[in-house]
């Protein structure tokens, strides 16, 4: 939750430590811890995008997606964000991680049958 909180809310939090936080907050071992902050990632996406630079903006969006959770829920919850997202650059981004997602799915599914 902390770092979630400095990430989200301390907009002078620096770049360098942005990144850092970000790039650990995910953790391939740890999953299950972030199932609670999927919903918090897609509410606050929007107003990221509109108070962050552009290179904060990407950092978090591209590093707080939920990939490691990657299920039809993350899809459907990426595109109601496409589908009511004003701001190309957030959109073009989710777009992408969504469809990482909807391959590694598809492989999934693939290395099942």
């Amino acid at each position: 939750m902390i770092a979630w909180k400095s990430v989200i809310e301390d907009t002078n939090l620096a770049n360098a430590l942005l990144e850092s936080t970000v790039g650990g907050f995910a953790q391939p071992d740890q999953r299950e811890l972030l199932a609670p902050f999927v919903d918090k990632y897609f509410a606050v996406l929007e107003s990221i995008w509109e108070t962050r630079t552009n290179e904060t903006a990407q950092t978090i969006t591209m590093g707080l997606f939920p990939s490691l959770l990657g299920s039809p829920e993350i899809l459907a919850k990426a595109d109601a964000f496409i589908a009511s997202s004003k701001d190309v650059g957030a959109t073009r981004l989710i777009r992408e991680l969504r469809d990482n997602v909807a391959r590694s799915l598809r492989c999934q599914a693939r290395d099942l049958s």
